[in-house]
């Protein structure tokens, strides 16, 4: 089972939130090589609006993941022409 066919799985079920965070943390541990080579990266900091932080963070939350992560991925994403 890869990493979206168990998302569509926990979607169907009704797991409480706790249950489905705990899954979500263990199929990533399973579907996703610990012998990847991680990209380095480098701590920055930034200034943003206090109220698009807290729609980041409300949309991290919603999708289980760190808001620094997410933040990462749209600046990824919009670095390589993929959001505009």
């Amino acid at each position: 089972m890869d990493y979206e066919s168990f998302q569509k799985f926990m979607q169907k079920h009704d797991f409480d939130e706790n249950e489905l965070k705990m899954l979500n943390e263990i199929m990533k541990w399973c579907i996703i090589p610990q012998n990847k080579q991680k990209t380095k990266r480098k701590t920055y900091s930034f200034r943003l609006n206090e109220n698009d932080m807290i729609k980041i963070k409300s949309i991290a939350d919603i999708q289980w993941i760190p808001y620094q992560t997410l933040v990462g991925s749209i600046i990824h994403q919009y670095a390589n022409g993929n959001l505009r």
